[in-house]
C-alpha cells in the first residue's frame, strides 16, 4: 500500500500550458509535467538512494491515501467501527419511527380526552342548571310547607278554641221553653 509519507509533494496541477504540458504549483514553486489533470498531485518518491521518480497521483486517490501505516490502521478501525455501528443506527432509526408513532397515538388520545372533557364540562353545566332549578323548586316547596304548617296550627288552634269546654253545659235550655 502506498502512503503519503513515502512521497514528497512537488505541487498540484493548476492549469494546462500552451505547449501541452500540465503546470503544477506549490507555494511560489512552479513546474511543468507531461500528463495529468487539473487537481492531480505531482509527487516524487522518497527513495533511499539514487534516482527518485516523479509521478502524478489523481486527486481522489491522493485524498483516499493514508498518511502512514498507523493512519491506515486507524482508517481501517474507523471503517470497521462504522460497519459495526450500522446495525445500531438501524435500530435507532426504528426506535425513532416507533416513538413517532407513539407520539401520534398519544396526540390522538389527548384530542379524544380533550373532547371527553368538553363533553363532561357540558354535562356538568347542564347538571348545575338542573340543580339550580331543583333548589329553587325545593325552596318554593319549603315555603309552601311552612305556610301549610302555620295554617294547620291555626286550624288546630281554632278547633281548640271552638271545641266545647268540659265545664260548660252543652245544649241545655235553662229557660224552660223547649
Amino acid at each position: 500500500m502506498a502512503y503519503r509519507d513515502k512521497y514528497e509533494v512537488l505541487g498540484v496541477i493548476m492549469a494546462m500550458a500552451s505547449n501541452g504540458l500540465s503546470v503544477y504549483k506549490k507555494g511560489e514553486d512552479e513546474g511543468q509535467i507531461s500528463g495529468g489533470s487539473i487537481g492531480d498531485v505531482v509527487v516524487r518518491d522518497k527513495g533511499e538512494g539514487g534516482f527518485a521518480s516523479v509521478n502524478i497521483i489523481g486527486e481522489q486517490e491522493w485524498e483516499a491515501m493514508p498518511q502512514n501505516e498507523a493512519a491506515e490502521a486507524e482508517m481501517k478501525q474507523t471503517a470497521s467501527g462504522a460497519k459495526n455501528l450500522a446495525p445500531e443506527l438501524a435500530k435507532a432509526k426504528n426506535e425513532i419511527e416507533r416513538l413517532k408513532a407513539e407520539i401520534l397515538e398519544a396526540k390522538g388520545e389527548a384530542e379524544r380526552f380533550k373532547e371527553e372533557c368538553a363533553n363532561l364540562q357540558d354535562q356538568i353545566s347542564a347538571a348545575a342548571g338542573e340543580n339550580l332549578t331543583l333548589t329553587q323548586e325545593i325552596q318554593k316547596l319549603e315555603v309552601e310547607n311552612k305556610k301549610l304548617k302555620e295554617a294547620a296550627k291555626k286550624a288546630e288552634k281554632s278547633k281548640a278554641d271552638n271545641a266545647p269546654k268540659a265545664n260548660e253545659p252543652q245544649g241545655l235550655n235553662l229557660g224552660g221553653n223547649e
